[in-house]
C-alpha cells in the first residue's frame, strides 16, 4: 500500500483563544495540488478511567455545547508546564474527591 503524504507549506493563526487556537494550514498533496486543512489546536488535556474494583467511576459535568449535564470519565486541561500524571491526580481529586 502506497503511503499518502502531504507536504506542509504554511500555517496561519486565524483565532487565538484561552484553551484552543483555530489554524488554517496549506499543504501540497501527492498529486501536486495545494489543499487547505482547518483545525483546532488544543493546548493539552488528560482523561482517566478510574476503577473501584470492577466498577468504572464516572462524573457528572454540565457541558455548554450540548446544553445539559453528561456522565463522563474524569478529565481536564493541563495547566502550563504541568506534567500529565500530575494533572490526572489533580483532576481525580477535584472531580471525585
Amino acid at each position: 500500500m502506497k503511503k499518502f503524504r502531504e507536504r506542509f507549506l504554511k500555517s496561519r493563526l486565524v483565532w487565538h483563544g484561552r484553551a484552543v487556537d483555530f489554524r488554517v494550514d496549506t499543504v501540497r498533496l501527492p498529486n501536486g495540488r495545494p489543499a487547505t486543512r482547518e483545525y483546532l489546536d488544543h493546548r493539552g488535556a488528560v482523561a482517566v478511567v478510574p476503577f473501584i474494583g470492577s466498577d468504572v467511576i464516572l462524573v457528572r459535568q454540565y457541558r455548554h455545547p450540548v446544553g445539559k449535564t453528561t456522565c463522563e470519565i474524569p478529565a481536564g486541561k493541563l495547566d502550563e508546564g504541568e506534567k500529565p500524571l500530575a494533572c490526572i491526580k489533580r483532576e481525580l481529586k477535584e472531580e471525585t474527591g
